[in-house]
């Protein structure tokens, strides 16, 4: 046997043993340095994650709010604002803030809630459209919340019709004293008056107990319909009148459009 063989047989074996010690010590060094590494991001995070929680640091400290005058005035919205002031900012859900938010204050639209560690929250949302004047500072809007706000000059203050709550009781903004659909309904009603009996209505009443809308037309006459079934009929019935009784062009005290009855279409009127 060549000898000569052997030994460059056992020099490889060796050599490869020699490499597969310095690669398991190699992968051995990174395993460790590797645990290093997510030991110190745990401590890290833990040490971040104590700062937020149980430091001041981690508290609400500021509030930023969408830039909308109609709302970020109104003293209710910076009361519910400040009730958040002071809070831990990482145990704070966005899910309940909007709950929360939405039960104080019924108008905010396209809510957002964003968090910015370690103290700031952001609070993103549009208003709805005005949809009726109550007086020179307070509007009604789509959902039925009152809205307080100051226009600058004439040519931003909306051309709404005003609206007279019966009764009117400490009325206050962002209270919301009619629902979205009643506010929808005598939207609706104005429209159609005008369109079948065609004169605007700038002024009208909503008696909120009885549930009657009050339209003055622009000589004075009042116009009296019930709101807890379909105006179309009621306004109907003043168009077919007409010009027996003329309310474009003529006076009146009160048109009652309300009583229903199958066999005539009644109105009853009282001359000036």
């Amino acid at each position: 046997m060549d000898f000569r063989i052997i030994s460059a047989k056992i020099k490889t074996k060796n050599t490869n043993m020699n490499k597969l010690f310095r690669t398991k010590r190699k992968t051995k060094r990174r395993k460790t340095k590797f645990l290093k590494i997510c030991l110190s991001l745990i401590g890290l995070l833990l040490f971040i994650f104590g700062i937020l929680l149980f430091s001041p640091l981690g508290e609400v400290q500021k509030i930023y709010i969408s830039q909308n005058q109609e709302i970020n005035n109104a003293k209710k919205l910076k009361t519910v604002l400040l009730s958040l002031k002071g809070k831990k900012l990482l145990l704070l859900n966005p899910k309940q803030i909007k709950q929360f938010l939405h039960t104080q204050i019924p108008n905010l639209k396209n809510l957002k809630i964003k968090k910015s560690y370690p103290n700031k929250l952001y609070i993103l949302f549009d208003t709805f459209d005005l949809s009726f004047k109550i007086n020179d500072n307070l509007y009604l809007d789509q959902t039925g919340t009152l809205i307080e706000t100051n226009f600058q000059n004439a040519k931003q203050t909306p051309n709404l019709p005003e609206l007279i709550l019966t009764p009117n009781q400490n009325l206050k903004a962002l209270d919301q004293v009619l629902n979205q659909e009643q506010v929808k309904r005598m939207q609706e009603t104005l429209d159609y008056f005008k369109k079948i009996i065609n004169l605007e209505i700038k002024q009208i009443e909503y008696k909120i107990i009885p549930k009657e809308l009050h339209l003055k037309t622009p000589l004075g006459t009042k116009i009296w319909i019930d709101t807890t079934y379909d105006f179309k009929p009621q306004i109907n019935k003043l168009k077919n009148s007409i010009p027996k009784i003329d309310v474009r062009n003529t006076y009146y005290k009160h048109i009652d459009l309300r009583i229903r009855s199958k066999k005539a279409q009644k109105i009853f009127y009282k001359p000036a």
